[in-house]
């Protein structure tokens, strides 16, 4: 064999593929901390909220400054998502008036994109594999209205 023959052996070898199963049970995991973190929210249900975030979550929304005009970024820890999630607000609009979606709009090993889409918000979520668990690590919204 020529050295560039042996060379695409070997790194064809090292070259792993997973399965369809597993690539499946990924993506529901995937799915299933976003429904956490959007349905939590809006339930109300602060135990779920606390499953979906990373411990140095980022929660980031420009806000314009009425009185300057400037754009300025609003954050939200993870601890303080708990809270806002315990005070309920999310319960004041309907279960049939919450229009969910879930995206996954990439994909790989360990991270994923995903568009969380609801009446109220748009949410753009960072997802990592952390420790064995899907967690949100970063997260860009806006509000609808």
């Amino acid at each position: 064999m020529t050295r560039m023959a042996i060379a695409l052996v070997v790194i064809l070898g090292m070259w792993t593929v997973d399965s369809p199963g597993q690539q499946e049970d990924e993506t529901a995991g995937v799915r299933q901390v976003a429904l956490e973190y959007i349905e939590g929210w809006y339930e109300g249900n602060a135990a779920r909220m606390e499953r979906t975030p990373h411990p140095e979550l980022a929660k980031r929304i420009v806000h314009s400054d009425p009185c300057t005009g400037q754009d300025k970024l609003v954050k939200l820890a993870a601890g303080r998502l708990v809270e806002f999630t315990a005070k309920g607000g999310g319960r004041k609009t309907p279960e049939d008036q919450r229009a969910i979606d879930i995206k996954i709009l990439d994909m790989l090993n360990t991270t994923a994109n995903v568009k969380v889409s609801s009446a109220k918000f748009i949410d753009y979520l960072h997802i990592v594999k952390w420790n064995g668990k899907w967690v949100i690590l970063n997260a860009v919204w806006e509000n609808r209205q």
